[in-house]
């Protein structure tokens, strides 16, 4: 079946409670750069990685932490 919206996320304007936050991922001047839905997929890695416990305790396990995200359709 054809669509034309699977889903809508919310801004913080509009749901204050649950509202995505753009600026809770990337800076500003960063969110330029970038398509929304690539601050979605940084928001996932984030939460996925605070779900996990994921702490690094040093300098070199933050630097040897990586999340793979890939997409076939762009913004």
């Amino acid at each position: 079946l054809p669509a034309k919206i699977g889903g809508v996320v919310p801004s913080l304007e509009d749901d204050p409670d649950a509202g995505f936050d753009p600026d809770a991922v990337l800076p500003p001047k960063d969110q330029r750069k970038v398509d929304r839905f690539i601050l979605f997929g940084l928001a996932a890695a984030q939460e996925a990685l605070a779900q996990a416990g994921w702490a690094p305790a040093s300098e070199a396990d933050r630097l040897r932490t990586a999340t793979i995200i890939a997409s076939g359709v762009g913004g």
